[in-house]
């Protein structure tokens, strides 16, 4: 797996989010310190490294009413947020899809 570069991603990443309208209300009242580790969590499933199970990852996201839109921001906002090259967004875009049947019920 290419090395997670923390530098300024969950930066980058938390302040698109904060300031995404369809990502909003999700946030509102939320603990992001609860949440620093998204961006590593994001990036080690795109390249298929992930701790976490799909049935990890449902059962994290089942309470929430989740739409295409939600995820398409959220992993928009996180391959915009990496310092790489197009062939990284691409690959990780591409590999975090598989994801969005498991989070979106």
């Amino acid at each position: 797996m290419e090395s997670f570069n923390t530098n300024g991603v969950e930066e980058k990443f938390f302040e698109k989010i904060k300031q995404d309208p369809h990502l909003q209300d999700l946030f509102n009242n939320i603990d992001f310190d609860r949440y620093k580790h998204h961006p590593e969590t994001f990036y080690s499933h795109a390249f298929e490294e992930g701790s976490y199970s799909e049935e990890d990852i449902a059962n994290a996201h089942h309470h929430l009413s989740l739409e295409d839109k939600h995820f398409d921001s959220m992993i928009d906002h996180f391959i915009s947020s990496l310092d790489s090259n197009s062939d990284t967004y691409e690959k990780a875009k591409h590999a975090l899809e598989r994801y969005r049947n498991i989070v979106i019920k």
